[in-house]
C-alpha cells in the first residue's frame, strides 16, 4: 500500500535551471569560460559544484572552491528571489496526496540553504517533512 510520495526539488516542483544558468555563465565569464545552454544541460545542470568545478576549474584551490560555491548559491538564492513559481499541476497533486492521507518528502542534492529557501519561496515548506 502506498504510503508515501518523494518528490525531487528541482526540476520536479520548480524550474530554477533558468537561474543556475544565468549564475553559473556570470560566474564562469570571469573565469573567461563561456557557458551556453547546451554546455550548462550536458555539463552542469543536475551535478553538485564541486563535480562542476572539478572539470571546469581544476586549477582552483579548495578555498577558492569552497569560496565559488558559496557566492554561487547566494547568488543564486538572490537572484531566484520572487522568479520561482511550482510547476504546473503540482500544486493540485499535493492538494490530492494529502487528501488521500499519504506523507509527501522532498530529496535533492541542492545544499540545505538553497533547499529551504526554494521551499519558502514555493510556499511549499508545510507540505514536506523537515528537511
Amino acid at each position: 500500500m502506498l504510503k508515501a510520495v518523494i518528490f525531487d526539488l528541482d526540476g520536479t516542483l520548480t524550474d530554477s535551471d533558468k537561474v543556475h544558468f544565468e549564475v553559473y555563465k556570470s560566474f564562469f565569464a570571469e573565469h573567461n569560460i563561456e557557458l551556453d545552454r547546451d554546455g550548462y544541460r550536458q555539463k552542469v545542470s543536475g551535478r553538485q559544484n564541486n563535480a562542476i568545478l572539478a572539470d571546469f576549474l581544476p586549477q582552483l584551490s579548495a578555498a577558492e572552491k569552497e569560496d565559488f560555491s558559496d557566492r554561487k548559491e547566494e547568488t543564486f538564492r538572490y537572484l531566484a528571489e520572487g522568479q520561482l513559481e511550482p510547476l504546473p499541476g503540482l500544486l493540485d497533486l499535493l492538494s490530492q496526496i494529502k487528501r488521500l492521507g499519504l506523507a509527501a518528502a522532498v530529496v535533492t542534492n541542492a545544499p540545505p540553504e538553497n533547499a529551504a529557501f526554494m521551499l519558502s519561496e514555493l510556499w511549499l515548506t508545510e507540505a514536506f517533512y523537515p528537511l
